[in-house]
């Protein structure tokens, strides 16, 4: 079979020999590309069939193995991959690789899932010497067979009512021992082995109830293809299973990491620069254990306590937490004093992470759980000394 076509960008055409179903079940393997100013690399791919053909696809350069995870062609579909704006795009995969922006070298391995006749080309296009090299090798006879499922991620923490996407993907090696992965998300049997904990629904979405931890498991029969030269290629079931883990936990402290004074700038009126306390907090479950999620919202409301000071005080905050758990910037303390004053005034400070009322706490080991929510600012002939931090009564 023969496939002609017009470089877009010159007047170079290119007759290409496709391999079909006649010869082997060619179309797979691990083929060169290469990338420069003249040069570009364009992989064809057809289903003669009349049912749709899944795609195992994957792009190596420099160590990094970068997949196609649910490239599948309609019936009788042609399907033109450009490795460079493949590359070029810089979009991550489902393990978060990308083609090296700067690459020009590699292979390309593609191969069908599927039991269907699929035909396919890499076309390597050099404009200035006004040819084109084409690649075909490694043909398998043989579908490639399961070998097994990985959940992606493999552990999630949540908080209480909290609900994500998990995914499956199913992992094939071919006669040639080159692994292919597929999305099966919705190919799979999920199960929870702790409904009271975290549920998860026929498609993978799971949502948290309350607190413990819970494996959520993906579950489905596979098949594994054997050729011999008199039976021809068959294959046979087999059993593939995998789970990941969900942490559910609730938020019951503030965690105080640093607590630095330094100066912080004040409105005009009021002495020109102060000393401001910056603290910094990680989000804690009831245990003492750290929340590694990042997203939470953290918001900080004060109220006055005691004393009068017509000074300026730090108003309510808000913050998102890192993927640690951790405020994304510290808190501000301060207080900015009129000229000549002497005044000192108290505030309390209360916190909730997600709508969950927490106490602020040094470690919860020695028993310093809410022993900090007050702080007291003070103002002598106009100068703010560093905010305290006291006690709750």
């Amino acid at each position: 079979m023969e496939v002609s076509s017009v470089e877009a960008r010159s007047d170079l055409v290119v007759d290409a020999r496709v391999e079909n179903e006649g010869n082997g079940w060619a179309g797979s393997g691990a083929n060169p590309w290469h990338l420069d100013q003249n040069t570009e690399s364009i992989l064809f791919l057809t289903n003669e069939s009349d049912q749709p053909a899944r795609i195992g696809f994957q792009v190596t350069t420099q160590g990094i193995h970068y997949y196609l995870t649910q490239l599948k062609l309609q019936p009788h579909e042609t399907r033109a991959i450009n490795i460079r704006l493949l590359r070029d795009v810089q979009l991550a995969d489902f393990r978060k690789n990308k083609i090296p922006a700067a690459a020009t070298d590699g292979s390309v391995s593609w191969i069908r899932l599927d039991n269907v006749p699929v035909m396919g080309r890499l076309l390597v296009i050099t404009r200035h010497a006004g040819m084109s090299s084409s690649y075909d090798c490694c043909t398998c006879p043989c579908p490639p067979s399961d070998s097994y499922i990985e959940v992606d991620p493999p552990s999630i923490n949540l908080l209480p009512g909290w609900a994500t996407q998990l995914s499956a993907y199913d992992y094939k090696v071919n006669c040639n021992g080159q692994y292919f992965s597929y999305d099966w998300t919705d190919g799979v049997n999920w199960s929870s082995s702790n409904s009271g904990v975290a549920t998860v629904n026929s498609r993978g979405y799971v949502t948290a109830s309350t607190t413990g931890s819970a494996k959520i498991n993906a579950s489905t029969i596979g098949l594994s293809y054997t050729w011999t030269q008199f039976e021809g290629c068959y294959s046979t079931g087999i059993s593939l299973q995998n789970s990941g883990t969900a942490n559910v936990q609730k938020p019951q402290f503030l965690l105080v990491l640093y607590s630095q004074c330094g100066q912080y700038s004040c409105p005009s009126g009021y002495t020109s620069t102060t000393l401001g306390d910056f603290v910094t907090y990680q989000v804690l479950d009831a245990n003492g254990n750290g929340i590694p999620i990042q997203g939470m919202t953290v918001v900080e409301s004060t109220s006055d306590v005691s004393g009068a000071c017509p000074g300026a005080v730090n108003d309510s905050s808000e913050w998102t937490t890192d993927t640690t758990g951790t405020l994304t910037s510290g808190d501000s303390l301060f207080q900015c004093c009129p000229p000549g004053t002497d005044c000192g005034k108290s505030w309390n400070r209360s916190f909730t992470v997600d709508g969950y009322p927490v106490l602020i706490t040094t470690g919860i080991a020695n028993g310093q759980t809410g022993t900090h929510n007050i702080f007291q600012a003070v103002c002598n002939n106009g100068q703010a000394s560093c905010p305290t931090l006291y006690p709750s009564p």
